[in-house]
């Protein structure tokens, strides 16, 4: 590549992220609507944080109805973004905090009441908000604070609405105020939350049926109960995922519907169908896509700059023939990570979470990736391998690495300083790391640039350098992800056909293998495209390892801190 086109490339990534950026923040902050970074009190030794979107109607003279909108766990509040558009459009102040342990908040899963209580005391301090004119929300573990709320403060609010969840408090069942639910019928959790095996069945569920004080089956769309006297009841199926029901246009209508309903004092009455956060999505796509371009294009300018480029090449292993020996290993580099991910996760909550290592999620995923190293060790001693070229070329390719991620880390702090806006395609994101989150970063980088070593040097040596880029991007992202596509393709396939996982005892995980089937093929393109260009596994293994330590640590939840008891949450019930 030409030192040209290596800076063309550079400042097209520079402005693919300056242009999604500011998309996205044209679309949240249309019509006037103010969004700002909020810091709320809990009272219990730490702040939440959360995103205030403000309508530009809602004034100290004006005051406007409002929502607080929870999203689920291992997640943050950027992705529940597509609802607080919505609301804010039509005149509705929305709050969205990141629970405890989550995203920017202090505490672990679970303070303070899940966080849920403090945010609506801080949701009704607000000189713009009517504080008769409240609703409750969340996705997921989302509706634990929900319900925290209405229950300590069951005169502070009007009406709730809960997305792929259960009205539930300490785990009894709660009788809110005018309640919507809304599901999706291909739910993977619907036998944990309701007890009934799919999603398109929850109107049969007792549970649900003594929810809404029915004497039968439960009916989609219809009104049960009062409005006026907090009574009311409404079940909204959308055709959805667990994942998906934060990102899909039904589910969006529906929760707006719902509080148009159920809170008083709209300023903009627009139809629940009428939706634009899609645009702010691809916004968030095009800061993603240009960060990864950003980050490979300043990779290849500081492997040429350290000079830690040419002399690897000379050694690079060209791509061997395609015999019975290559397939079968092919086979096994592709399958084994798969296979052994829904049983090394389960063992790895045996691990718990402690001073070094907090993140419990994080620590299954490291358990999972030792394992698969152990798991593939005889591919590696009885197998070809890439030199590693240890020394001064290998300190070199380490500096190169860090530096190209340093370089898009940047991009993005900068990005989302000024704009407020991650880089996100759906689930998967990427946005700064708060100060105590990057000191956690550190031990787990440890290891996941140990695991990437070994899984890149054999695969390097197996697989070689092709006669074309897109040959090798192809075949490397098809050995790293192919065995979780595959695993991901036979769950919801069967999901399609049968309204049921394959793997129905552990619904988390499943959905765990739809993220790694597009995460594993990202690091398997960034990992072929380095060893082109230097002829070493070591620059795409360091790469990996920042991007899935910086991936995972800001997207996933401390269960470990001084000061507060660790809680104990069934990994298939965390969801």
């Amino acid at each position: 590549m030409g030192m040209t086109r290596k800076w063309i490339l550079f400042v097209a990534g520079l402005l693919l992220m300056l242009g999604g950026a500011l998309l996205a923040r044209s679309i949240q902050s249309a019509d006037g609507v103010r969004v700002t970074d909020v810091a709320i009190n809990t009272g219990a030794g730490f702040d939440l944080r959360g995103l205030l979107y403000v309508p530009r109607s809602a004034t100290t003279a004006r005051r406007r109805p409002a929502v607080i909108f929870n999203h689920g766990f291992i997640n943050s509040r950027e992705i529940i973004a597509p609802f607080a558009i919505e609301l804010s459009r039509r005149g509705f102040v929305v709050l969205l905090p990141d629970m405890p342990g989550h995203g920017y908040s202090g505490g672990i899963v679970g303070a303070a009441d899940y966080g849920g209580p403090a945010a609506l005391r801080y949701l009704r301090s607000l000189p713009f908000v009517d504080r008769g004119n409240i609703g409750l929300a969340g996705h997921s573990m989302g509706g634990r604070p929900a319900m925290a709320a209405s229950v300590r403060a069951p005169s502070d609010y009007r009406s709730v609405m809960l997305v792929g969840s259960v009205p539930k408090y300490d785990g009894k069942p709660v009788q809110p105020r005018n309640l919507a639910i809304v599901f999706g019928r291909y739910e993977e959790l619907a036998a944990l939350m309701w007890q009934v095996p799919r999603g398109g069945d929850v109107g049969r569920s007792p549970a649900l049926q003594a929810a809404f004080g029915a004497a039968g089956p439960v009916e989609a769309e219809r009104l049960y109960g009062d409005l006026r006297t907090g009574t009311a009841r409404r079940l909204y199926m959308v055709p959805s995922i667990h994942s998906y029901e934060h990102h899909q246009r039904d589910s969006v209508a529906a929760v707006v519907d719902w509080f148009q309903q159920t809170l008083e004092g709209e300023a903009n009455a627009l139809a629940p169908e009428d939706q634009r956060w899609q645009l702010k999505e691809l916004g968030t796509a095009l800061t993603l896509l240009g960060m990864f371009v950003l980050l490979m294009s300043a990779l290849t300018l500081f492997l040429e700059l350290l000079g830690a480029k040419a002399a690897a090449v000379a050694n690079a292993a060209s791509a061997p023939g395609r015999n019975r020996d290559w397939w079968l290993r092919t086979v096994l580099h592709t399958l084994l990570p798969a296979a052994a991910f829904i049983p090394l996760m389960s063992l790895g909550q045996a691990v718990g979470a402690g001073p070094m290592f907090p993140q419990l999620v994080h620590n299954q995923l490291l358990v999972w990736a030792m394992g698969t190293a152990v798991l593939t060790l005889p591919l590696r001693l009885f197998g070809p391998g890439a030199s590693l070229l240890l020394g001064p070329q290998f300190v070199r390719q380490v500096a190169a690495a860090v530096l190209a991620v340093a370089v898009a880390y940047f991009a993005l702090q900068v990005t989302y300083t000024s704009f407020g806006t991650d880089a996100r395609l759906w689930m998967w994101s990427f946005k700064p790391l708060e100060s105590s989150r990057a000191g956690i970063a550190i031990p787990y980088l440890t290891v996941w640039f140990a695991f990437f070593v070994l899984l890149a040097q054999p695969l390097a040596g197996h697989l070689g350098r092709g006669a074309g880029v897109a040959r090798d991007i192809a075949v490397w992202a098809c050995v790293m992800a192919g065995g979780f596509v595959l695993l991901a393709a036979i769950n919801y396939a069967h999901m399609a056909i049968t309204g049921t996982l394959v793997t129905s005892s552990v619904p988390l995980l499943s959905i765990l293998t739809l993220q790694f089937s597009v995460i594993l093929a990202g690091l398997g393109a960034i990992c072929a495209l380095a060893y082109r260009w230097t002829g070493s596994p070591i620059p795409g293994a360091a790469i990996c390892a920042l991007l899935v330590t910086w991936y995972v640590t800001v997207g996933t939840a401390n269960h470990w801190a001084v000061g507060f008891e660790t809680p104990v949450i069934p990994f298939a019930a965390a969801r």
